[in-house]
């Protein structure tokens, strides 16, 4: 675990370092979105939607954003009961527990704050975050082979969910 790591509620400004952090290819490919700067700002506007209900957190080393997690509240009375999820690390934060934390923190908003008691996530085929997922209690629920066409190679993607 990295000396200085907290986890708050992010802030609207949090964003630009989302946008950063999705613009790299390497990270772009594990996510539905392309690098194209219109996709980007479309899917951080969605994102951080979700801030003002605080459905987001930000992790911080030092004082300085360096992952972020957020909810994608249901719309829906009937299944408020379950959301989604998406969580970015920036690249020199991977593998040190930052990811961990932000899934744990948001796993006990997720129930705390919001009464939910499912989680549920997509991974696509070979994205080595699968390994965190599965070691945080997800599990799969289903595959969907084909989904995504990255630079031409078709992806599946596992649907993973933790109950809370």
């Amino acid at each position: 675990m990295i000396r200085g790591l907290s986890i708050r509620l992010s802030v609207e400004s949090d964003m630009k370092h989302w946008k950063i952090w999705a613009a790299d290819p390497k990270v772009a490919r594990w996510f539905p979105f392309s690098c194209d700067s219109e996709e980007i700002e479309r899917t951080a506007r969605h994102v951080f939607s979700f801030v003002p209900l605080n459905g987001v957190l930000t992790a911080e080393c030092d004082g300085q954003p360096c992952g972020l997690a957020g909810l994608i509240l249901p719309e829906f009375r009937k299944l408020s009961h379950q959301a989604p999820f998406s969580i970015i690390v920036a690249e020199p934060y991977r593998n040190q527990g930052v990811g961990s934390l932000l899934i744990r923190s948001l796993m006990a908003r997720a129930k705390n704050s919001f009464g939910i008691r499912l989680l549920l996530l997509e991974v696509y085929e070979g994205n080595p975050a699968r390994s965190l997922y599965l070691r945080m209690g997800f599990v799969d629920f289903g595959f969907q082979p084909c989904f995504s066409n990255v630079d031409g190679e078709l992806l599946g993607r596992h649907l993973m969910c933790k109950a809370l």
